[in-house]
């Protein structure tokens, strides 16, 4: 009989007999279903992640600045035809009827730390230049959330294309990982952290988007794979822990037997 163990590159074959059995064998086959239990931990807390879909951004109108042009579910034109600092695009989201998952990860992230993600793609062709050329093309984002305190957090240029990068020889990426930080009282922190302030007391917050350049008469760029990472809850943890440890104990102990199966009498029992 020949058995194939995942993850084992050498394959050991057994008589009836299990002649052929080693210690080597089944210290292998332990450490491969260990591997196993621990992927599916791992795979577990990665199961945190709460996309944020394009669908949910809207204009910022009040600006009169930006558009939007959602591409895919994870994928969105922003545009704007204006130099200077505005504000295009926004979400906005509460546990009521505007993207629910998004404010529970939120609250979940303050609860027990966790990023905001993002990715900003330029494209060459976005970008317009009747002249000079570009010295900055930058994203900038805030953060607001609803509480007693009125309060506008920002980042500034969090990407930033520079002079040097004028003109764009092909695409530029940059993914994003902004810390979620909580916050409360009357005083509101400061801008420019480089992180992601939200007041657990709101009923609801809002994130933005926007660009500030020159040189340019319209600039846009692709939002693309936003999202919300909490970090699982401890209990969270060692449930999938205790959970990976049953199937790696299930199936090590399926798998001793097999090598050693109970002895059986002249009648054929154990």
């Amino acid at each position: 009989m020949s058995t194939s163990v995942p993850g084992i590159s050498n394959t050991s074959s057994w008589s009836s007999g299990f002649s052929s059995w080693s210690p080597r064998n089944n210290i292998r086959a332990t450490a491969t279903m260990v591997a196993i239990a621990v992927s599916l931990t791992a795979g577990l807390a990665r199961a945190q992640s709460v996309p944020v879909p394009s669908s949910a951004f809207s204009v910022e109108s009040w600006m009169d600045a930006g558009s939007l042009t959602v591409q895919t579910p994870t994928s969105a034109l922003v545009g704007q035809s204006t130099s200077g600092y505005k504000w295009d695009v926004s979400v906005f989201t509460d546990s009521g009827g505007n993207s629910p998952a998004v404010y529970n990860a939120i609250q979940d992230a303050l609860a027990n730390g966790g990023t905001f993600d993002y990715t900003i793609r330029f494209d060459p062709s976005l970008i317009v230049v009747p002249g000079a050329q570009p010295t900055f093309i930058g994203v900038n984002t805030f953060f607001q959330s609803d509480s007693p305190e009125s309060n506008f957090i920002q980042n500034y240029n969090i990407p930033i294309l520079g002079s040097a990068d004028f003109p764009l020889s092909g695409e530029q990426t940059f993914n994003v990982s902004l810390p979620i930080e909580s916050w409360t009282g009357a005083s509101v922190p400061a801008s420019g952290t480089g992180d992601a302030w939200f007041n657990p007391d709101g009923n609801w917050f809002k994130v933005g988007f926007g660009l500030n350049f020159d040189n340019a008469s319209s600039v846009g760029f692709y939002l693309e794979d936003v999202s919300v990472n909490p970090v699982p809850e401890p209990s969270s943890l060692a449930t999938a822990g205790l959970a990976a440890a049953a199937i790696g104990g299930l199936a090590c102990r399926r798998f001793r037997r097999r090598l050693c199966p109970p002895a059986t009498g002249a009648d054929g029992n154990a």
